[in-house]
């Protein structure tokens, strides 16, 4: 073996070196959306599945002399709450569930529902080395009260 063959061995040494670092990057990368983004799609239904147990549990407040069985607005507000605030207590990741009156309309005319608005707030695990350290997910829920069996409520609003 030359000289000139031993040199050029000992100049490509170590030349990959740039490509292995960035490609690994790369992959962590990768890794910390795949994690980090399955992490916030089940903080999004935890979100969801509190507004519409908060919502389910203001939509009982009716009442009962009216026909209709129309929601009784503070009743109702204060059980939403009521329910929030005991979640809230339970898992701190649920930094918001507010809810409110709204209304929905159906061809059997309009009627008053609780929606309830949620907020989940996770810590980033993989995301957070690019300066990404916390992820919200939402959920808005609407629920009414219904007399007896029904086809499905048409008021729904997509999540």
């Amino acid at each position: 073996m030359s000289t000139r063959t031993r040199t050029r061995r000992r100049d490509e040494r170590g030349s990959i070196t740039p490509f292995v670092v960035i490609v690994s990057i790369a992959l962590i990368m990768l890794a910390g959306l795949v994690v980090d983004g399955g992490r916030q799609l089940n903080a999004k239904g935890r979100a969801l599945a509190y507004a519409q147990e908060a919502a389910r549990a203001g939509s009982q407040a009716v009442d009962l002399t009216d026909p209709r069985l129309d929601l009784v607005e503070s009743q109702a507000l204060r059980a939403a709450a009521q329910y929030c605030a005991q979640a809230q207590a339970e898992d701190p990741t649920l930094v918001t569930c507010r809810p409110s009156i709204g209304e929905v309309q159906l061809p059997g005319g309009t009627f008053k529902a609780v929606q309830v608005q949620a907020q989940v707030r996770i810590d980033a695990i993989l995301l957070g080395m690019i300066g990404k350290q916390t992820l919200q997910s939402s959920g808005t829920a609407l629920a009414r009260p219904v007399s007896g069996i029904s086809d499905p409520d048409s008021g729904k609003q997509s999540t």
